[in-house]
């Protein structure tokens, strides 16, 4: 059942900027591939993602943070109490009448540390996918 917890869920939005991103590459570098004697599946992995990769670690990004930040989904998978998710055991420290302050902050700096972890590692990654490729003219 964690699989359906750590499985990224695709989205219309990443498709959306896959599709842009793939749709930019120059039909020059394509031709120069298939010249070269490279089929659909080497064309993709040595020409396509290159050029993309930028739009790929952002979508990566988006994809890590928007899984990690999950509310809904968490809630209705998970099914033992070992199971719940950050965002499940923040929306827990909170109660009607007695709230520990102390206790709610360090859960949600506890929440949010790993995205922006996972973004300062992936923004200098992010803006070298950003300078490579392309076609000189």
């Amino acid at each position: 059942m964690y699989r359906a917890l750590i499985l990224p869920l695709p989205t219309a939005f990443g498709v959306f900027i896959m599709r842009q991103a793939i749709l930019d590459v120059p039909s020059d570098l394509i031709d120069a591939a298939e010249i070269d004697g490279c089929g659909n599946f080497k064309t993709f992995v040595r020409v396509v993602l290159p050029v993309v990769r930028s739009s790929l670690l952002a979508l990566a990004i988006f994809t890590f943070v928007g899984a990690w930040n999950n509310f809904l989904w968490p809630l209705v998978a998970c099914t033992k109490q070992e199971m719940k998710t950050l965002p499940l055991a923040l929306s827990v420290m909170k109660t009607q009448y007695n709230t520990d302050v102390g206790l709610t902050m360090a859960c949600a700096v506890i929440n949010f540390l790993p995205p922006f972890l996972f973004y300062i590692f992936m923004q200098s990654k992010f803006k070298e996918g950003m300078t490579l490729g392309g076609v000189k003219g």
